[in-house]
């Protein structure tokens, strides 16, 4: 054998393989838990405030939930709830490896996209930031790795096997 070298991975191909199911399970509990964490940032829980000036100017912003008529903040309200229930379908989708999880959240996102350009402004804290950033980061990351490597294929695996 000499002269031979040992075959190596790429550095992608490696962590390809080292994305298993399981590791893709475990993500889908992080994103869960890292988006819990920006909910109670985002309610103050953490501790994250602001100075008053802040505080005030940001109040001071319209509010265009406040002006809506009843009917039209039951509608977004019904709008959120829908959304929030297709969310949560689609990580259990993903969790149980469906092909309609993957495409569920995919289409989930490209839809509420819209929604986000009419929420006006928000305020947020570091902690709120940092926590909501990182699950961003962690969702982008489970809609490209449901398509990719085994993940993908474990997807294709279990609705041949249903």
């Amino acid at each position: 054998m000499e002269g031979r070298t040992a075959r190596t991975l790429p550095d992608w191909q490696a962590l390809t393989v080292a994305l298993t199911p399981n590791v893709f399970r475990r993500l889908i509990w992080v994103y869960v838990g890292m988006f819990a964490l920006t909910l109670l940032a985002g309610l103050g829980y953490l501790g994250d405030s602001f100075s008053p000036l802040l505080q005030a100017a940001y109040d001071s912003e319209p509010n265009f939930l406040a002006e809506l008529p009843y009917w039209g903040l039951v509608s977004v309200l019904v709008v959120l709830a829908v959304f929030a229930v297709v969310v949560l379908a689609s990580l259990v989708g993903l969790y149980r490896f469906r092909r309609w999880g993957r495409a569920l959240a995919l289409w989930s996102t490209v839809g509420l996209l819209p929604l986000l350009a009419v929420t006006g402004p928000t305020l947020s804290g570091g902690l709120e930031s940092m926590f909501r950033d990182i699950a961003t980061m962690l969702w982008g990351g489970l809609l490209a790795l449901s398509w990719y490597g085994p993940v993908g294929a474990a997807f294709a695996h279990q609705d041949a096997t249903r």
